[in-house]
């Protein structure tokens, strides 16, 4: 059991540290196209109305979103176009910082729920 809570812990300690770097190159990246970009554009940095970043968007998703998905897929491929166009590379590691953090916290969470299936299974 002892050796469950260490891997738990140690997996939880890796997404943690991997989503607060993600956290911090977001921000500086934000802010250099919160200064590059014109104020008609500046809306579209921000992700959510709460400034988050928004859900990264695979090709497949692109390619074939989901009915109700369409509006929300057509306004992310226009904002990663109009960052793309303002400086790629900067784009490219904002869109990067999106996905790890996405994928983090999904890490955390499947890494806690088998963590607690394996702790009920061995009580």
């Amino acid at each position: 059991m002892i050796y469950f809570v260490i891997l738990y812990l140690t997996v939880m300690g890796v997404v943690l540290f991997i989503f607060v770097r993600a956290l911090f190159m977001f921000f500086n990246v934000k802010e250099y196209f919160w200064n590059a970009l014109p104020d008609s554009e500046k809306e579209w940095i921000n992700g959510f109305p709460n400034g988050l970043p928004r859900h990264p968007i695979s090709k497949h998703y692109m390619e074939h979103p989901l009915p109700w998905a369409k509006e929300t897929v057509n306004g992310l491929l226009k904002r990663n176009g109009i960052l793309s166009k303002c400086d790629k590379e900067k784009a490219e590691k904002l869109f990067l910082s999106e996905k790890q953090m996405f994928y983090s916290w999904n890490t955390a969470v499947i890494a806690t729920v088998v963590f607690a299936l394996l702790y009920w299974a061995m009580k």
